[in-house]
């Protein structure tokens, strides 16, 4: 089975590459300068989860689960720019706004509700502009153990094998800021 991260990037990937005008969908890391090895076909859209901090919390059976709810990715958003063409800025705005649409709607089991935070426009590329679009979302990762065990040695499995705990960890991301802290001794707060 597909990691959560994965799963989530898969389903963003097939929204975006749902908008007609995208020519490259992937993983961010600075290719705007000289990319003769892996071109990319304008306009992009690059991702980047820039920030997920997990929150840690336990059941009754000694199981520890993670979540974020509170965790973020950018949209780089690229488009040629030759010179002072007065077009860029509307097809930058148009696609941007598709790209917003497309993931605003997205959710899954173990992720969703994408909130777009803030937008910023980098001009400092040669003629790239890169229009970033901010998200933050939820995001859960089951990690279970047993309290004689140890958490650096944990063994993954799978949300559904513990019934009602996907409905908690759903409920939890859900409720924004309303999340237990780890190490709360009672697990039913």
């Amino acid at each position: 089975m597909a990691s959560t991260k994965t799963q989530m990037i898969q389903a963003i990937q097939t929204a975006i590459e749902a908008i007609p005008e995208i020519g490259t969908f992937r993983g961010f890391n600075g290719q705007f300068g000289d990319n003769r090895q892996h071109p990319l076909t304008f306009p992009c859209v690059l991702w980047e989860i820039t920030s997920i901090p997990w929150k840690t919390v336990s059941d009754k059976r000694g199981g520890h689960y993670q979540f974020a709810t509170d965790a973020e990715m950018v949209f780089h958003v690229g488009v040629r720019s030759f010179g002072d063409d007065p077009n860029v800025d509307d097809e930058i705005f148009e696609i941007a706004d598709q790209v917003s649409r497309a993931v605003e709607v997205l959710t899954g089991d173990e992720f969703g509700r994408f909130e777009r935070i803030g937008e910023q426009m980098d001009t400092q590329h040669d003629q790239v502009v890169d229009h970033m679009i901010t998200f933050k979302f939820g995001i859960s990762d089951c990690v279970t153990f047993t309290k004689s065990e140890n958490p650096l040695t944990a063994t993954v499995e799978s949300i559904q094998q513990h019934g009602d705990l996907e409905s908690n960890i759903a409920d939890a991301i859900s409720n924004f800021g309303n999340v237990p802290q780890y190490g709360n001794d009672d697990p039913t707060d």
